[in-house]
């Protein structure tokens, strides 16, 4: 288990390209909203201009948008919500606790425990939005996993957490480890994972979480497309 993509792929090496007209049908972009083609009328002029319609874009919008901020432009070559994020799981959950040792060798215990933090802090804030919208976007908060299968790397995230439980208890304890294979059993993992490390995860749709919350400012018309 790693928390680097060192190995998945040289970097530079893959040439994406440019879009093609044949696109596939990701699962991920189906569902119960059909709002992704919506086009307002041409502005010469806006407060805000945004390029892209994904989560982070989503996000710069509401944040002015919940204040009463003037009128808002997002820009988007394809439909709303169709790249990265629209094909995303909508997997909710913190990196490894193995993460801690080299954002503390770069960039000092202070900082390190507030990355952490920040990581965690998602479940909550994306939970609180998706509530105060009531979106029906599947979401569900459950019991984030990490399995591991080399005692090093093991040791390494133990280690880790025993640290944050030092230096930042409220943090540290968001993890649990699990050793003993009744625990392992009960959690569904294979019988070749030696522990476990769990924190609090979620999982939701982001396609129409992202496709709801901008549909209401388009609505409301503080946002135009």
């Amino acid at each position: 288990m790693s928390t680097a993509p060192d190995g998945i792929y040289e970097k530079g090496v893959i040439d994406p390209g440019i879009p093609v007209d044949n696109l596939t049908n990701p699962f991920w972009l189906t569902g119960p909203v059909n709002f992704g083609k919506i086009q307002s009328p041409w502005v010469d002029s806006s407060d805000i201009v945004i390029i892209g319609s994904d989560m982070t874009a989503s996000s710069l919008c509401r944040a002015p948008y919940s204040r009463g901020a003037p009128r808002i432009v997002l820009l988007e070559a394809r439909d709303l919500c169709s790249g990265a994020t629209g094909r995303n799981g909508g997997h909710m959950k913190a990196m490894s606790p193995g993460a801690w040792s080299d954002r503390k060798k770069m960039y000092g215990l202070e900082e390190a425990i507030k990355i952490m933090e920040y990581e965690h802090s998602h479940v909550d804030v994306m939970t609180a939005c998706i509530r105060e919208g009531n979106i029906d976007c599947d979401l569900d908060l459950l019991e984030g996993l990490d399995a591991y299968y080399d005692k090093k790397v093991f040791d390494h995230a133990c280690k880790a957490v025993e640290e944050m439980l030092k230096y930042a208890p409220v943090l540290g304890k968001r993890y649990t480890i699990y050793k003993s294979r009744e625990d392992l059993r009960s959690r569904n993992v294979s019988d070749e994972c030696i522990e476990a490390i769990d924190m609090r995860a979620g999982s939701m749709w982001p396609y129409t979480m992202v496709i709801a919350l901008l549909e209401k400012m388009i609505k409301d018309n503080n946002l135009l497309i």
